[in-house]
Parts: structure tokens; sequence; C-alpha cells
């Protein structure tokens, strides 16, 4: 037994060299075969992920319908009619949410300069629906998670914003991303009750800043409630404006956001900022746990804090209170906050200009906007849903071709194997007959041969799987990614390990079958060419 072994080590020794042919050019061939192989098999996974996960965009399913050309009286006809159990079930949606097509300007600080710019905005009635929980889904939130949708209700301040426009405002680092962002209002006349202004009839307004989005429905940069149309109000009904700061309330009241961890658990730090030149115009100051209404809740933990003075202070004093807390305080990222009213009953949004239905099967689409077409003259937004049905017509041929890829490299390295074993067969027959004539088995010569060319493909495999990997971790150590950050290869992966059983398996069965065919003949065939 020993005696056999040696000669199969001696066999597997002197064989390899001959198989793997000068300079191991077989070895490099099928090496190079099984690279590229690899890294096709790599860039199709990473970028069907990529396909899939633009394909399975949050709010896909939520379908925008224009009313920008229709009249309120219209609006509330179609309105009645969506909201009809049988049209509803007919063409598979649950859920429709009114919205206003509008404008926000924020305000921003670059360079020591005051800037503003002015974003493209979705204004909705409630923050709590299902649309808006499609928009803070996980998948196209930036950066910290938002806060709950329980805190969210119709009267909520809070606004959503792109990334793209908070890289506007000067915040590319989702860390630095604020608790609050700056609204400019109109707010004439503040300045003389020391209200610090943008220009000459503008000032800030603090809205909470609920979370920052990958991207918003109709390319919109901004989300928001209604409630704050209601409250900019401007123009005859100016004094009805609750974002106005012109009103002595906001001034005498300061009312501040403390980020969590930046003062102690009682008011010590805050009182410190104030002695001992104005502790004495104080009633108290207290963490606020009450009156402060939860719709100024933003993503970003932490405390609201009052410091109340006494009713006798004058206004300067106070405004100097409010400097002085802001100035010793400002590295601790404390923010200005103002105790907004609401708006009066009689104040309106601005009219509805856009419906989202909520789709429960695209297969439906079709036929809906062929209703409203027919019925209202109204057609739906199919930006989205045709970018979903393109990403997956092309994911499914990607996955077509990746496993043809697979088929056709299998095809090659088995043809590959097949010639190699038949020309080298040609070139030591009369050496195989000799070897059976002495005895040595098919079987055992099988498995020589078997441990030879298995072993040249596990080395391919291996230098293949080494070159592709090193390619990817290059192309990621210099930043070539996809728009999305993602990488451009994914060696590790599912078809991966497929292709590598199915290649051995092969790979494996060739051998054993060409082998058999051509160690059939007895040793004289062999050895006499018959």
């Amino acid at each position: 037994m020993n005696t056999i072994k040696e000669h199969q080590s001696l066999l597997i020794r002197r064989e390899s060299k001959d198989v793997l042919g000068r300079r191991a050019l077989n070895l490099w061939i099928l090496a190079a075969v099984l690279t590229a192989t690899f890294t096709a098999i790599s860039f199709s996974k990473a970028s069907t992920a990529y396909l899939e996960k633009r394909m399975n965009d949050p709010f896909t399913n939520w379908v925008n319908i224009d009313l920008s050309e229709y009249s309120p009286g219209d609006t509330s006809k179609l309105l009645d009619s969506l909201r009809d159990t049988t049209i509803s079930r007919r063409y598979a949606f649950d859920a429709i949410q009114t919205e206003v097509n509008s404008d926000i300007t924020l305000v921003y600080s670059s360079n020591s300069e005051t800037k503003t710019r002015t974003f493209k905005t979705l204004l909705y009635e409630d923050l709590t629906c299902d649309f808006i929980a499609a928009v803070l889904d996980e998948s196209n939130i930036i950066g910290k998670s938002c806060i709950s949708l329980q805190r969210l209700t119709s009267q909520s301040l809070g606004i959503i914003l792109t990334q793209e426009a908070m890289s506007k405002l000067g915040y590319d680092n989702p860390n630095d991303y604020p608790a609050f962002v700056d609204f400019r209002c109109n707010s004439e006349g503040a300045d003389t009750i020391g209200i610090p202004m943008v220009d000459d009839v503008h000032a800030r307004s603090p809205l909470p800043l609920i979370a920052v989005v990958n991207r918003l429905p109709m390319n919109k940069q901004v989300l928001a409630a209604k409630l704050i149309d209601k409250m900019r109000i401007i123009g005859t009904d100016d004094e009805k404006a609750c974002l106005n700061l012109n009103r002595i309330e906001y001034a005498r009241d300061l009312c501040f956001f403390i980020p969590k961890g930046a003062l102690d658990s009682d008011s010590a730090s805050l009182v410190s900022a104030l002695t001992p030149t104005y502790v004495k115009y104080l009633d108290w100051i207290e963490r606020d746990t009450t009156s402060m209404p939860a719709r100024l809740s933003s993503w970003k933990e932490g405390q609201f804090w009052h410091v109340w003075c006494k009713d006798d202070v004058p206004l300067e004093t106070v405004n100097a209170i409010r400097d002085t807390i802001l100035e010793r305080l400002s590295t601790k990222g404390i923010v200005r906050l103002y105790d907004y009213k609401k708006p009066e009953d009689d104040v309106k949004a601005a009219n509805d200009n856009v419906i989202s239905a909520h789709l429960l099967n695209l297969n439906t689409i079709d036929e809906f906007n062929k209703y409203l077409k027919d019925t209202f003259d109204l057609q739906i937004e199919m930006t989205q849903v045709n970018q979903r049905k393109n990403f997956a017509a092309v994911s499914t041929m990607a996955n077509i071709l990746t496993v043809a890829l697979i088929v056709f490299s299998i095809i090659a390295i088995v043809i590959f194997i097949v010639n190699m074993m038949q020309s080298y067969f040609q070139k030591v027959k009369r050496n195989l007959g000799t070897f059976k004539a002495f005895g040595i088995s098919t079987r055992e010569l099988i498995m020589v041969y078997m441990t030879i060319i298995v072993g040249i493909v596990i080395a391919a495999l291996a230098i293949a799987l080494g070159a592709t990997w090193c390619c990817e971790l290059t192309l990621n150590a210099l930043d070539i990614t996809k728009p999305d950050g993602s990488a451009h290869l994914d060696l590790w992966n599912a078809r991966t390990l497929w292709a590598i059983v199915i290649i051995m398996a092969s790979t494996v069965l060739s051998v054993l079958t060409v082998m058999r065919r051509l160690l059939r003949h007895t040793p004289g065939d062999l050895i006499y060419d018959r």
C-alpha cells in the first residue's frame, strides 16, 4: 500500500509539470478565465443590489396627482370619489393624502455672512400619516434616527430636509446636523424690541429639524406640516402670522433648547452664566417639562429651559440676559426658541394642489390612471413607478446575464480541461500503457490525474478570487463607488459560492469522464497506439 502511495506521489509531482505546461501556462489561462468570471459576478451582484435599493424606494407605491390647475370645488369632488370604498377597492389603494406644493426660505450662516436659500416644499395636513412613515423609512434616513412618529402630530412644526438641502445650508457631515433650522419670517419692526434681524423686515424663526433623508417625492427638498403655512401668513393678515417675531411676549419669554449632556442635571450651569450681574432680576430658572409644546420636538435629544424674569424687569434687561446666556453657553449648542402662538381658527393654509394615493399593488396603476384621465382629466405622476419598473427589468436582465455568464464560464472551463487532457494524453499514452502494464490500475491513474487537475483548478480559483478581491479593495480605497456610496464590486456573496461549487463539480465530472474514456484501452493498445 505504501508503494502505491509512493508511486502516486511520484506521478503527481512529475505529471503536474507536464499538465501545467511551459511556465504553468495552463494555470494562468485558467486563472484569467476565472478572474473575468468572478469580476463579472461581483459587478453583477453589486449592481443588482444597487438596483434593488433604488427599486425599493420607500414611497414608490405613493403616486402623486397634480391638482395645480384644478379649482377647490373640483378638488372636493375628486376627493369624494377617491374616498369611495368601491373605487379604492377597484384600484387597490388604501390611503390618500392631500398636499400643498409650496416654497420655504431658510436662513443660514456661511463664512460669518448671513445668507438665505429657498427650497421647493411639500406641506402635509398630518405628519403621522402612512406617507410620512414611508418618507421616514430607515432606508431613507441620513445620519441618526429621526424622532418617532408617535411624537409627531398635525400640530408639529418640525420639517424634514433632504441631504442635498442640508448641504446647501452648509451641513455636509451628518454628525453636525443641528436640532433646529432657521425659517426666514416677516417680522418687520421686531428690531425695536431687540429681536436680531436678518434684514430690514425679516428675522430668524427656529423650526425643529425632524429628520434628514435621501429623497423626497416630486424632487422636493423640504417636507413640513400645513400648520407652518397658516403661521407664516403675511400681507393684510400680518398681525395673525404666528411666526412674526414682532411680539412683546416673544421678546420677554426666554426659552432655550439645551442639547442632551450640555448642562448638569440641575440649573447650576445656567445660573452661573448670569451670576452675579442679572440674577437679581430673575424670578426662577427651570427645566421646562409642561408648557413647551411637543410640536417643537426635534430629532436631537435635549431639554427645554425657561428663564423667567420678574414682571417689572425692563425689556432691555431681558435682552441683555438673553445675550449673556447665548454668549456664555454658545459652545454648548444652545438655541433660543420661541413658544409660538397657535394660528386663529379663521386662518387658512393654501389650497391643496397635490394628492397622494398609496397603491397596494402597482399592477393596477395603469387602470387607475385611465380612470382619473377619463373621469377628471387628470394623470398620475408616473416617474417613480416607471423607474421601479425599469429597475425591475434591468435587475432581471442582470440576473439572467449573471447566470448565463456562469454557465458560459463553466462550459469554457470544461472545454479547456477536456482539450488539455486529450492533448496531454496523446503525448503520454504510451507511458500510461506502461504504467498499467506494471500493475497500476485505471482507478489509481484516474485519482492521480484527478488530483492534478483539481489542484490546478483550486490554485486558479485562489488566484482569481485574490485578484478580484484586490480589485474590489483598491476601488473602495480610492473611493470609486456608486452615487449612493455603495461598492462597484461585491465578491463575497452566494453567487460566488455557487459558482465555485459548480466549477469544482464540473471539473471532477469532466476529468472522470475523459479519463475513463481514454484509459479504457488495454496496456498494449496504449503502448502500440492501436
